[in-house]
């Protein structure tokens, strides 16, 4: 994956962009948007997820870098099955 600095967005907010595989957007969403949105839920975190596998992360710094943590631990895990990741 690619990562880009964070933007600051308000003075508590902050936002990171960073890039996924495309063999990997399904396992990130989940079933019926399932993961994602209890990651979402979790973290209090806004996570776009484009197509391409682009993503855009915005909330507080603490739950950008969770969120950030848990998606390259699903990358890893796919590397480690051999996934094209």
């Amino acid at each position: 994956f690619k990562q880009k600095t964070a933007y600051e967005i308000a003075s508590c907010l902050v936002g990171s962009e960073m890039c996924i595989r495309d063999s990997l957007l399904g396992k990130l969403i989940g079933k019926g948007g399932a993961f994602l949105r209890e990651m979402k839920m979790q973290t209090d975190c806004r996570i776009v997820v484009a197509d391409n596998g682009r993503l855009w992360i915005d909330g507080e710094l603490e739950n950008i870098l969770e969120v950030r943590k848990r998606i390259n631990s699903i990358s890893s895990e796919a590397r480690m099955i051999g996934v094209d990741a």
